[in-house]
């Protein structure tokens, strides 16, 4: 069960400011609809609230909850947004093998520049820690520190570019992307920095379908597979990690499938509350 919890991701200090009226960065790397602030896919106030299901053997329940929210604030003398993922396993299964997920992410309003980003992840008595800040002045770089159970405390400086984001950032940056200039079987290229690495993966959009969420509903879904990056948590990668957004002008992401090296997780949004467009529900 270790990280899965992190698999919805992977489908997501100082800073130059930007010139008035110059560009997002972000707007340049994926096909999106203007990053302006009253055009966006979500507002301040949205919440997000997920089942995770894992499915092995004789395994085969619910095992944890996760959320995201996002909230409005301001940093670095700029109006930006304040997102969190936390997730955590059900009280039953924290006996077995106790899983806290903590992440926070600040970018701006206008334009969804990342500007700061930390983990906090806590998995059975493994720990891991990460602080981004986001540098444009000078050579660009991430200043990252960086710890976990396995290594003391360390500063380094990851590369970065326009098109590289932490993973919350990217995901709320991922469901501003225009469909109108996607066709199925599109790849979309997407760079997420986490730990002391920078990962490539890419969205392929397979086409329309839709979910049916208890509580909620069949929503009209655009169906996504996602090319995962090989290691410790997705074995040999050779499957995809599949993610279903509400096909709306929200794209609100609503069910994924995740293999995982020993069995299979599946989220489904259980709960939801500020949503700035409505779902597109049959």
């Amino acid at each position: 069960m270790r990280r899965f919890l992190f698999a919805l991701l992977t489908c997501l200090l100082p800073a130059f400011p930007l010139a008035a009226g110059e560009p997002s960065p972000s707007a340049s790397c994926l096909p999106v609809h203007s990053l302006s602030p009253k055009k966006l896919a979500f507002q301040a106030g949205e919440k997000l609230n997920f089942v995770f299901h894992f499915n092995l053997g004789v395994i085969n329940a619910d095992v944890a909850r996760g959320s995201f929210t996002a909230d409005s604030s301001r940093f670095q003398k700029k109006d930006v947004f304040l997102v969190r993922m936390f997730g955590k396993t059900a009280k039953f299964y924290d006996a077995f093998f106790k899983v806290r997920e903590d992440f926070y992410a600040w970018f701006t309003q206008d334009g969804l520049v990342p500007l700061r980003f930390t983990r906090d992840t806590r998995e059975g008595g493994y720990y891991c820690l990460n602080e981004y800040a986001f540098i444009r002045r000078g050579e660009p770089h991430i200043a990252a520190t960086l710890e976990n159970s396995n290594r003391p405390q360390m500063s380094m400086d990851i590369p970065l570019n326009d098109c590289t984001f932490d993973p919350l950032t990217l995901f709320y940056l991922a469901r501003n992307v225009d469909m109108t200039r996607v066709k199925p079987e599109t790849q979309i290229p997407m760079t997420f920095a986490i730990d002391d690495e920078v990962f490539n993966i890419y969205f392929v959009f397979k086409g329309k379908d839709s979910c049916k969420l208890p509580g909620i509903g069949t929503v009209n879904t655009l169906k996504f597979a996602i090319k995962v990056v090989a290691g410790e948590m997705f074995g040999d990668a050779k499957e995809d990690l599949y993610m279903w957004f509400s096909d709306d002008d929200g794209k609100v992401p609503v069910y994924l499938e995740a293999p995982l090296k020993i069995g299979k997780v599946t989220g489904r949004l259980e709960s939801y509350e500020g949503l700035k467009y409505p779902l597109n529900i049959k």
